[in-house]
């Protein structure tokens, strides 16, 4: 879907649950989000300058921290066209 839109930027958002120190959540949210972009760029043959990456930690829940469910929902990638 991305390679239909060349001409796009694209924002690479990772979400985490809070589980850990912030520390912790901040650099594995940023070490998933180059993850992320690594794979599009060497796997997919996407230019690299087309995206940016943003760490958002544990800032933006969509569902509880004290349940597994609830966790499992707060770690996402999200691909937003810009």
């Amino acid at each position: 879907m991305i390679k239909q839109f060349p001409d796009t930027r694209w924002r690479i958002e990772v979400h985490m649950d809070a589980f850990g120190s912030a520390r912790d959540i901040r650099t594995l949210s940023l070490e998933r989000a180059k993850a992320v972009l690594e794979y599009f760029v060497v796997f997919g043959g996407l230019d690299r300058r087309k995206f940016e990456i943003y760490s958002m930690g544990d800032n933006f829940p969509i569902a509880n921290n004290k349940t597994e469910e609830g966790r499992a929902k707060n770690r996402r990638v999200l691909i937003i066209k810009e």
